[in-house]
């Protein structure tokens, strides 16, 4: 499970834990698994964005740094063959991340045409 995780370069993406917190969201110990979901939230799905509290260029940042798109196939996989994992926690996990796309979609919206193409250039370079 997880094979393809050293296909990803963690350290690039400033996310180096990662790896471990996916390995551990199958761990046989709750709190350990709890603990590893909340980490994870927090690095590639923050509250407080979804809450629409924090700032756009977090939000900017995270859509440019593709970590919550590399995750999500690991996050599935561990929904398809993890014995040990909450599956409830990870569904509302990839809940966060599709709602990122309609926050992101929000705020292009308030943008002129030329802003959102400057906007899409960047968050995909």
């Amino acid at each position: 499970m997880l094979e393809q995780l050293d296909q990803v370069d963690w350290v690039l993406l400033d996310a180096q834990q990662v790896p471990d917190l996916l390995f551990r969201l199958n761990s046989e110990e709750e709190q350990d698994r709890q603990e590893a979901f909340e980490a994870l939230a927090q690095k590639i799905a923050p509250s407080i964005l979804l809450d629409l509290h924090g700032r756009h260029t977090d939000l900017l940042d995270l859509t440019r740094n593709n970590l919550p798109a590399l995750t999500t196939p690991f996050i599935l996989e561990l929904l398809e063959v993890g014995d040990n994992t909450d599956k409830g926690s990870l569904l509302e996990l990839l809940y966060d991340l599709a709602s990122y796309v309609g926050i992101e979609n929000w705020y292009l919206s308030g943008l002129l045409a030329e802003q959102r193409n400057n906007y899409r250039h960047w968050a995909r370079s």
